[in-house]
């Protein structure tokens, strides 16, 4: 019996499998033993609908030590996210939540293995990489830009979430379209 929620970025399993996984628990050590019981190991397979790996070349850019949030987003960056290389593959690591393998997307993002969250790549005025940021982080970033009065940037950032459907795209949209209603 495997449990994997991504509880460090508050995310949990949902009731109902919950409920699920604690009646196998339950039947696991009620029921009748099974002859010769046997370990297996998880299937970690790649992460469904997304690409796993890339040709080195392709991530030689991303490799370093980048601030994080990225700095153009005009936030106080909360720590690093240190990329290096693997094989058809990143591995991201920061100080307060390990590491993890991030996929390399032809849309250009980033996405990170288990919880599926998406970094997307933030590039400064001058089109040199500047770093990455998930949807929340561009959800801040665009609320600073319309507090200093920077419409174009605000859609800048807002236009990065175009095809996201997350929870934090979702609440960015319409938290910006609230603002501008005011």
């Amino acid at each position: 019996i495997v449990n994997r929620a991504d509880t460090y970025a508050r995310e949990s399993t949902p009731f109902d499998p919950l409920l699920e996984l604690i009646e196998q628990v339950v039947r696991a050590r009620t029921g009748t033993p099974v002859a010769d019981p046997q370990l297996e190991p998880l299937a970690d397979g790649p992460v469904p609908g997304h690409r796993t790996h890339v040709d080195a070349a392709a991530l030689a850019a991303f490799v370093g030590d980048w601030p994080h949030p990225a700095q153009s987003l005009g936030v106080e960056a909360q720590g690093s996210l240190v990329l290096t290389a693997a094989d058809g593959h990143l591995v991201g690591t920061t100080p307060t939540s390990g590491s993890f393998a991030y996929y390399l997307q032809p849309d250009g993002s980033l996405v990170q293995e288990d919880s599926h969250a998406r970094l997307f790549v933030l590039r400064g005025d001058d089109g040199a990489l500047d770093g990455f940021a998930g949807a929340e982080d561009l959800l801040e970033g665009t609320l600073v830009a319309l507090m200093r009065d920077d419409d174009a940037a605000a859609d800048a950032l807002l236009a990065t979430l175009r095809d996201d459907a997350s929870v934090w795209a979702l609440w960015a949209r319409a938290t910006v379209a609230a603002v501008r209603q005011q």
